[in-house]
């Protein structure tokens, strides 16, 4: 009885490693096939850059352009628009 749980559990084993190896080939295949078409997408994209036919986005409109600056602005303040203030806290004159 011993022998039979045993050779079944032996069975089981070599059908789960023929389906790994099995699921192994397949999964290699895909991975080379995707590899190949990468290859194929990145020549042809690198052969469009060098030869100047890239498609370039459309250029900046006037209000994107003005969004643009005021987010800068709200970045970088200009330091001369600073208000300066004295020792007791009251701003300076001009």
């Amino acid at each position: 009885m011993l022998y039979i749980e045993i050779a079944i559990i032996a069975l089981i084993i070599l059908v789960q490693t023929f389906l790994i190896i099995i699921l192994h080939k397949g999964m290699i295949t895909e991975i080379q096939k995707g590899l190949f078409d990468l290859d194929a997408k990145l020549a042809t994209a690198v052969q469009n850059l060098i030869s100047g036919n890239i498609d370039l986005p459309d250029p900046i409109n006037p209000m994107q352009q003005m969004i643009m600056q005021i987010i800068q602005s709200k970045i970088n303040p200009d330091p001369g628009n600073e208000k300066i203030r004295e020792v007791d806290g009251k701003f300076k004159g001009a």
